[in-house]
């Protein structure tokens, strides 16, 4: 991706104890009555066998988030692994990934609609996207568009705590200025259709988490036939040493505008 010039963008007796073992007894009991009320609430909840029980913490496999705060699509869907393994049921939500589960033996991502119980919905999958080769650790973001839903695939790595991962993916192109950032960083960077840029990735990880103002820019003409780069969104550049985020630039199918969506991204 081009880059434009410059390189900063606590008993003492008897009476004490008797007191201190009722306060505790009161307390337990207390605990066990508010455990009893959320076993009530998660009754409601479909019960969940060993294979859908939340995978293993570990530092292969994927984690599935869509790109929109409210997704149309339904909060479950079920992807085979291969082999005796079955099929995998995947709770998704918005801002934040689902737990990790294990790539497919094929390194094929299909997913199904299902109900709860991970019952597949229907025969079609929704999804089919091959997994990149030498990626084991991945971020799955589902986006929708005019045909159908698509899955963006990145490598963790290229969003780990302290890194801030810009995806633009709308038919225009870009400029991003963010003056303020340390000298390390490149503060004005061109950011193409489909193309990417990493901020943070020179920043010693043991540094203080910052936040620097960033403009996005875009070309617009005037009267006089001549072009400028005019100001589109202004927003903060945020470093934290405790997450990463994705932000992606979509079109706004509504406005016909930009939609800038941000995904917070913590190790498991």
């Amino acid at each position: 991706m081009p880059k434009m010039n410059g390189n900063r963008l606590f008993p003492k007796n008897n009476f004490s104890k008797v007191w201190m073992g009722m306060i505790t007894m009161g307390f337990l009991a207390f605990l066990a009555c508010m455990h009893g009320a959320n076993l009530c609430w998660a009754a409601d909840s479909p019960a969940v066998s060993k294979s859908q029980a939340p995978p293993v913490k570990g530092k292969s496999g994927i984690r599935f988030v869509y790109a929109q705060e409210k997704p149309e699509c339904h909060p479950f869907v079920a992807m085979p692994l291969g082999g005796k393994a079955g099929d995998k049921l995947i709770r998704l939500g918005a801002g934040y990934p689902a737990l990790r589960v294990p790539l497919p033996d094929d390194r094929i991502v299909k997913l199904y609609e299902s109900d709860p119980s991970g019952v597949r919905k229907s025969d079609q999958a929704f999804v089919i996207a091959p997994l990149p080769e030498n990626s084991n650790k991945l971020l799955g973001i589902l986006i929708p568009s005019e045909q159908g839903m698509k899955l963006l695939l990145i490598d963790e790595q290229r969003c780990r705590p302290g890194y801030s991962l810009f995806y633009n993916l709308t038919s225009e192109t870009f400029i991003l200025h963010a003056p303020a950032v340390p000298k390390e960083e490149n503060d004005t960077v061109i950011l193409e259709p489909n193309a990417s840029w990493v901020f943070g990735s020179q920043i010693a990880a043991e540094t203080p988490d910052e936040k620097y103002p960033l403009e996005i820019r875009k070309e617009l003409g005037e009267i006089n036939g001549k072009k400028r780069w005019y100001v589109k969104r202004k927003m903060m550049l945020e470093r934290t040493r405790h997450a990463g985020s994705v932000i992606l630039f979509l079109p706004d199918q509504r406005t016909q505008g930009l939609l800038v969506q941000k995904i917070t991204v913590y190790q498991d």
